[in-house]
């Protein structure tokens, strides 16, 4: 399973597959202004929680151990969830167009 999409409403963090079905919610708590989620690959989401950030993968389950926040690791995630929507974009963009052929 890929993940899609990530967004956080509120304290949860809500995980989707490509097919925009939701897998998963991960529990973000906001003590900090800066808590939340910080971006997503394809394989993991990456939450931040005071000064470290975790990663999770599709079915919410932490991978690895916590990175310190610096301002490389922030930056190198928001350019990976950039990179992801579009792909995400450009597969349901696909989905339709092969939908369409079939209907038509």
């Amino acid at each position: 399973m890929t993940i899609g999409h990530a967004e956080q409403k509120g304290t949860l963090i809500y995980i989707y597959d490509v097919d925009g079905r939701q897998t998963t919610s991960i529990s973000a708590p906001g003590r900090w202004p800066d808590d939340g989620l910080k971006g997503f690959t394809a394989q993991s989401v990456h939450v931040q929680k005071g000064t470290l950030i975790y990663a999770y993968d599709e079915t919410g389950h932490q991978v690895g151990r916590p990175l310190p926040v610096q301002h490389g690791n922030v930056e190198y995630m928001k350019v990976a969830k950039n990179r992801q929507l579009q792909k995400t974009e450009q597969i349901l963009l696909n989905k339709k167009h092969r939908q369409d052929a079939l209907s038509a």
